[in-house]
């Protein structure tokens, strides 16, 4: 498994065109991050655990794009260039082969998702003048990246993958990664997201229901956040309990089911 595993990550690093992607990238992120300004209210803290945590959540949806890319690139490389026969003949086991392959395509997409999000957060701090800020503390960072980059990257490859290995074509990946954000944007619609414009009054069991089963969790960090004081948002850590919990819980159990 070690051997494939480095050989589809070598076959990246010694390609000009993906290193320059990386550096497009990281000066994407910065850029983006130092001309946000925005504020989730204007009693928070600029870096706030709560404004962190959401921020983290939502950059982790651009996991989409690159579990999508890095899928079809990886996922049927063998049938691409005609060589399934020969490489499934070799002494290596279809679970192997395909627990491999799998954790290559997760170390690029996440690697990816959080390369984004770190220069953004880099290019944000150094955008903080003027405005409220607390101590740096690497723990408002680390946590939602776990509960939220993480798992979200999982849940996706898992979905892409199993498209990919089951049809055997490049198309019905992408079609999976653009149905895959079409989900998004409903669940978003019955969320309490702040980016939704005219938002129609939610009944209290259309919240629960919607942060149950939002697959990328913001319905739930909404839900579980909604009766916190400023004062709790700009201190309290994200914590994994509660509507959150359960929702990670969903998301995890359907990508191990599909995987």
């Amino acid at each position: 498994m070690k051997t494939i595993i480095a050989f589809d990550l070598k076959s990246y690093s010694k390609n000009w065109r993906f290193l320059l992607l990386i550096i497009t990238l990281i000066a994407f992120g910065f850029l983006a991050g130092s001309n946000a300004r925005f504020t989730l209210s204007d009693n928070l803290e600029y870096n706030s655990p709560y404004q962190v945590a959401f921020i983290t959540a939502f950059l982790s949806l651009t996991s989409l794009f690159f579990s999508t890319l890095f899928t079809a690139q990886l996922a049927l490389k063998e049938i691409d260039f005609n060589l399934n026969l020969i490489y499934f003949s070799l002494p290596i086991s279809k679970k192997q082969f395909l627990w491999s392959r799998f954790i290559s395509i997760f170390i690029l997409s996440f690697g990816f998702t959080l390369l984004l999000t770190i220069s953004f957060f880099i290019g944000r701090e150094t955008a903080v003048n003027g405005t409220k800020t607390i101590d740096f503390n690497i723990i408002f960072y680390i946590l939602p990246i776990l509960f939220f980059t993480l798992i979200n990257t999982f849940f996706i490859l898992s979905i892409t993958t199993a498209v990919a290995w089951f049809t055997k074509s490049k198309l019905f990946v992408y079609v999976s990664g653009l149905l895959l954000y079409v989900l998004y944007m409903v669940t978003l619609l019955f969320s309490s997201s702040p980016f939704m414009a005219n938002q129609l009054p939610q009944s209290k069991q259309a919240q629960f229901i919607s942060a149950i089963f939002d697959p990328f969790g913001l319905s739930a960090y909404f839900y579980q956040t909604s009766h916190l004081s400023i004062e709790q948002r700009n201190s309290e850590l994200l914590s994994l309990n509660g509507i959150l919990l359960g929702n990670r819980i969903v998301i995890l159990l359907i990508s191990i089911l599909l995987l």
